[in-house]
């Protein structure tokens, strides 16, 4: 039949530095606690790399936008996802029903239109066998997700927001990322409430608990962001114009960064009647920013350091001993 696929034959995922869409708000904790000052030799936020002790680290520098930035980080859509579950092998490119579901997310026009023909069926699919094979290097395994936090005061003491203790986030070691697609669509017209091979969530494990209380944000920062919610503020009617209502404006919206290098085994969503699919990851970084567009930078943080790699690499190879010892007999790590 001949039959071309040009988004399975020109499909790329780049390290190269590229623009990322506006942010929008989702869920998903994250990390980091300043609540108190730490030195460098008593910090517990030291995050591991999947890379051999001698590897020089990652560049990831702090305050740098995403698109400066030399590793390119995915949202959680399903056909990113998609391509992830190839990536740490969690998919078999052999299973019939894997990789239809996969045409379902990828193809689904293409779907449509061949799925009553056994025989033309039979040359996307192995096509797209092939695509996955040659192409599965190059599928992402780095991530972006987002939480919205409720912030309080400015503590002028601390320079920092204090986040209110509804979003704040609490010894957290185990997240939730859910995609950001619509569930019906991603189906592609397939009348089963889930999908073979393709959880509609992955739960991120590491290694330590972290816990975000406070925002650091710098003095001339935190006046702009007081003084434009104040003008919101002004606007309501003189009987809304309490402090309640004025928390309600203060929002910040936080961007966390992670590099995920296993699967262990599928477990129940919070999402009731859902599976998720449970993942080792790497925290690699976070931003927070005042707005949802993400274009005033609050605070931003790395876990990897070009400073010193060897004294860095050290570290990480301790973390990464340690979560391998973890799941020894528990489950899959590739």
């Amino acid at each position: 039949m001949g039959l071309f696929f040009p988004a399975l034959c020109g499909f790329v995922y780049s390290a190269d530095a590229q623009t990322s869409e506006p942010l929008k708000p989702a869920s998903g904790p994250v990390v980091a606690d300043f609540s108190e000052q730490k030195s460098e030799e008593d910090s517990d936020i030291v995050q591991l790399e999947d890379l051999p002790p001698d590897m020089p680290v990652a560049e990831f520098v702090e305050g740098t936008p995403q698109s400066n930035r030399k590793y390119f980080y995915e949202k959680p859509t399903m056909k990113a996802l998609s391509h992830l579950y190839f990536a740490i092998n969690f998919v078999d490119v052999e299973n019939e029903a894997h990789i239809e579901n996969y045409l379902r997310i990828n193809e689904c026009a293409l779907l449509k239109r061949f799925i009553s023909s056994e025989f033309d069926m039979k040359e996307i699919k192995d096509a797209t066998r092939k695509f996955i094979i040659s192409s599965r290097s190059q599928f992402p395994t780095r991530f972006e997700f987002k939480q919205e936090l409720n912030l309080l005061d400015y503590d002028m003491e601390r320079r920092a927001f204090k986040i209110d203790p509804a979003s704040q986030i609490q010894a957290i070691r185990r997240f939730e990322m859910f995609t950001t697609d619509s569930f019906k669509a991603v189906r592609c017209g397939s009348t089963n409430k889930q999908m073979e091979g393709f959880p509609f969530s992955v739960i991120l494990e590491v290694s330590r608990p972290f816990t975000l209380t406070y925002i650091p944000v710098p003095v001339d920062v935190a006046l702009q962001y007081i003084s434009d919610k104040n003008k919101i503020f002004q606007k309501f009617p003189e009987k809304r114009r309490v402090k309640q209502n004025l928390y309600k404006l203060r929002k910040a919206y936080l961007v966390f960064y992670a590099k995920i290098f296993a699967f262990r085994k599928l477990e129940n969503s919070s999402l009731g009647g859902y599976t998720a699919l449970q993942t080792l990851a790497v925290m690699e970084g976070f931003d927070i920013f005042a707005d949802p567009g993400g274009k005033t930078l609050f605070y931003s943080k790395s876990f990897l350091d070009t400073s010193d790699p060897k004294a860095v690499s050290e570290k990480l190879l301790v973390e990464y001993k340690t979560l391998r010892e973890r799941i020894k007999d528990k489950g899959m790590l590739h």
